[in-house]
């Protein structure tokens, strides 16, 4: 027989958030602010197994794409775009005074896999224009997979006990600014 004990969570956000003004005065401004938070723990405690395979798994998947873009034309044109965004996830695997008899390979396993995209842009153009974008990505938390106390009689097979997190950031942030008497853009990405 095999033992099995998982829990699992993906999430993701999608955020679009835009601005136009145009005038003799324009000015246009546009947030995204994205906060994704999770807990996901597979807890086994005060037990005995006898069993081929035995696979303990915590895994959190998340994934937030932002888009943020502001666009003003005009006599003054002012255009500004911030997107913010946090992950802050806790995955955990802990086997605890287990008593465990394993013939093959067997896992505890904790993983997260979480990705961010994240796009702010400006376009201003008038007599001055000035556009201004920033992006701001935070990941926290933490991947534990633990066993203590107990026994483990293994067979043939392996007994692993892992943890590990992957992801990527793409982070773009972009200022265009088009005047004809003065213009000033800028973007900033921070990660």
């Amino acid at each position: 027989a095999d033992a099995y004990k998982n829990a699992l969570a993906p999430s993701g956000i999608l955020s679009i958030a835009a601005s136009l003004a145009v005038g003799g005065g324009a000015v246009a401004g546009a947030l995204a602010v994205n906060h994704l938070t999770g807990h996901v723990q597979t807890q086994v405690e005060n037990v005995t197994i006898s069993a081929n395979v035995v696979n303990f798994l915590s895994g959190m998947s998340g994934a937030v794409q932002s888009y943020v873009v502001g666009a003003a034309g005009g006599g003054l044109g002012l255009a500004g775009a911030i997107g913010v965004n946090t992950i802050a996830g806790h995955t955990q695997t802990q086997v605890t005074n287990a008593s465990l008899t394993l013939k093959g390979n067997s896992t505890v396993a904790a993983t997260q896999d979480l990705n961010r995209t994240a796009l702010t842009g400006t376009v201003a153009a008038g007599a001055i224009a000035g556009g201004f974008g920033l992006v701001v990505n935070t990941l926290s938390g933490n991947v534990a997979a633990t066993v203590t106390g107990g026994s483990i009689t293994a067979g043939s097979g392996a007994f692993d006990v892992l943890a590990m997190r992957t992801g990527t950031i793409r982070a773009y942030a972009i200022g265009v600014s088009l005047g004809l008497l003065g213009a000033l853009g800028g973007g900033v990405a921070v990660n």
